[in-house]
């Protein structure tokens, strides 16, 4: 299964903004994803929502407002997850996310009003 990480543009995780993330790397024409990241405190068992690393089932645009960076993400050790997200032990990430993957290619946006949004 596919997995999705958004970060600040510091590759913070925004519930550890002391936990950062190693970037992947564009190299020859291709992606080689960033080393794994190890979670400082794992709980096993419970909920999606416990101690460890979290990543999102669907890259949610409602998370691009907040952080900036979108990534495909993979994981190592699951913890535990429920409908929207997984949470792991190890996580790297694989690539930067695409504008189309982030608001989905056949998203509608007529008549939503983007006059306040940066487009950047």
């Amino acid at each position: 299964m596919t997995f999705y990480k958004f970060l600040a543009g510091n590759l913070a995780s925004g519930h550890d903004s002391e936990f950062y993330y190693n970037a992947p790397t564009f190299k020859d024409g291709k992606w080689k994803p960033g080393p794994w990241a190890k979670a400082k405190k794992v709980t096993k068992g419970g909920g999606a929502c416990g101690e460890g690393l979290h990543l999102m089932k669907l890259p949610n645009p409602r998370y691009v407002r907040w952080s900036g960076n979108g990534y495909v993400a993979e994981g190592r050790n699951l913890l535990a997850e429920d409908e929207e997200k997984a949470r792991f032990e190890y996580v790297r990430l694989i690539r930067p996310l695409t504008f189309k993957e982030i608001f989905h290619e056949k998203a509608d946006l007529s008549g939503a009003d983007l006059s306040g949004a940066d487009l950047s």
